[in-house]
């Protein structure tokens, strides 16, 4: 997909933050952003954050080294919760009401970002590249990808967030650990390792052959009926097969 394509495509997010990508193919993101990986047939690619407010984009950092494309916010702010909780965040929140230094602010729906700066809107994220092979995805952020083909691919989730991924794969490794949601329902692959620690949930489509550890009391769903099974488990946690 070209860029003016997805700006085209949200006409209403006039702001825009650009790097220009080569020989990346790993993402790692953390916050509380959501992605959406685009899978291009061209050598380069290309990451993108799309907001109706200029100042916004200032809190978001693009970083490609080594061949990876770290995605993370500018800073970090500590909040007071009306409970009276401390928390750290990195300039973007989720939740209902916070104080902070005797503010109150509301916190709104989901790719809506509220800060003590007054800073309001929404915010897209776009990654464009050739290849994904590994993505690592921290905070209560969501990564999601259709149409992916791929050899191989490794996935590592910790928090509260979600990765949605369909097409086909050979090889799929994931972790989980926190309480995210790893849907890998809709991604055929043949081989896949499963390994989940905390309360989320695995689900993945396996027609060959499937390793699948839990420990605590997170889920573990395997579709595809596959031929090898290896699994096991500790705590009241569960490994289904539907």
């Amino acid at each position: 997909m070209k860029i003016e394509e997805i700006i085209r495509s949200n006409s209403d997010l006039k702001s825009s933050k650009k790097i220009d990508l080569l020989g990346v193919s790993s993402i790692s993101s953390s916050g509380s952003f959501d992605v959406e990986f685009i899978q291009s047939d061209l050598d380069t690619g290309f990451a993108i954050a799309l907001s109706d407010n200029d100042e916004i984009l200032n809190n978001i950092e693009f970083i490609a080294t080594g061949g990876e494309l770290h995605i993370k916010n500018t800073g970090n702010i500590t909040i007071i919760t009306n409970n009276g909780t401390q928390v750290i965040c990195s300039n973007s929140f989720n939740g209902n009401g916070f104080q902070i230094n005797g503010m109150s602010i509301q916190i709104g729906n989901r790719n809506q970002i509220n800060n003590f700066n007054n800073l309001s809107g929404k915010i897209k994220i776009f990654v464009v590249l050739p290849r994904l092979n590994y993505l690592k995805l921290s905070g209560t952020g969501s990564f999601l990808s259709n149409d992916l083909k791929e050899d191989y691919i490794e996935l590592r989730l910790s928090g509260a967030g979600n990765i949605i991924l369909s097409g086909s794969v050979k090889n799929v490794d994931a972790k989980l650990s926190g309480t995210g949601t790893i849907n890998l329902k809709n991604l055929i692959c043949d081989i896949a390792t499963l390994k989940l620690s905390g309360v989320g949930t695995i689900k993945s489509h396996v027609i060959e052959s499937v390793t699948a550890k839990v420990s605590g009391v997170g889920d573990i769903k395997i579709y595809g009926n596959p031929i090898e099974r290896n699994v096991s488990k500790s705590g009241l946690g569960k490994i289904k097969f539907k």
